[in-house]
């Protein structure tokens, strides 16, 4: 069995929750939908944010994972699809463990 494929698919959910189910009004930064925690000072997003990747094989079998990306998970989704994806086609799915070293 041989690995032909990693698709990679960026989630993200309206959402946005304070820890302590604090609501406070945020500050975005310009264009986008994340913003500066100054309590933690942090950069936090309003969505819930992830990066599901399958891979499929020659025969026919597909699994599925999730990169945790609470932030910009569209630099992961870069790092998947131009390195760690190319990386892993044509190999043997079930070496997790080379696979895992390799990457």
């Amino acid at each position: 069995m041989k690995i032909t494929r990693v698709n990679t698919t960026v989630v993200k959910i309206p959402h946005h929750d304070r820890f302590a189910g604090q609501r406070t009004r945020l500050a975005t930064f310009p264009a986008s939908d994340y913003y500066f925690e100054e309590e933690w000072q942090e950069v936090y997003s309003q969505n819930i944010e992830s990066l599901l990747v399958r891979v499929d094989t020659d025969e026919g079998l597909h699994g599925w994972g999730e990169c945790q990306a609470p932030i910009v998970p569209e630099a992961a989704q870069a790092i998947v699809d131009r390195l760690l994806g190319p990386m892993l086609l044509g190999k043997d799915p079930l070496q997790t463990d080379q696979l895992f070293a390799q990457m």
